[in-house]
């Protein structure tokens, strides 16, 4: 049995090199791409956390500063997904405006959904 390690399709061949320079750069950037993460989901965000700070500069704590370089290693993986959901939606025959679509929102809703998850938990420092 051969293993192969390089995918066959376009878009699982973009989705494997996305995550991966995405953890590179999430963790060379020391917190740049998570900063630019948290302001793509903060008008969601501060509709259903009001009492958070919109300003990061505000926000302190031991947590801060790891949630800033992890986040963007965990949104890494919804280029995976999205490629995963891509090929089984492809199989069903949708278009590939609908297609590119859903790959796009499923990253920004992971994206939106790790940043909620945090939230939720450090609510109790932040106040």
């Amino acid at each position: 049995m051969k293993f192969k390690f390089w995918p066959k399709t376009k878009v699982m061949r973009f989705s494997v090199i996305a995550f991966t320079l995405s953890i590179i750069i999430s963790l060379f950037s020391m917190g740049f791409l998570g900063l630019g993460l948290y302001f793509i989901a903060s008008p969601i965000l501060t509709l259903l956390f009001p009492n958070v700070p919109s300003d990061m500069n505000t926000w302190h704590g031991d947590w801060v500063w790891p949630a800033m370089i992890s986040l963007p290693m965990i949104w890494s993986f919804s280029f995976l997904i999205a490629a995963s959901v891509y090929l089984y939606l492809q199989k069903l025959d949708w278009t590939n405006l609908t297609l590119k679509t859903c790959y796009i929102v499923i990253l920004l809703l992971w994206n939106l959904l790790i940043w909620l998850v945090l939230l939720l938990n450090v609510m109790p420092e932040m106040s």
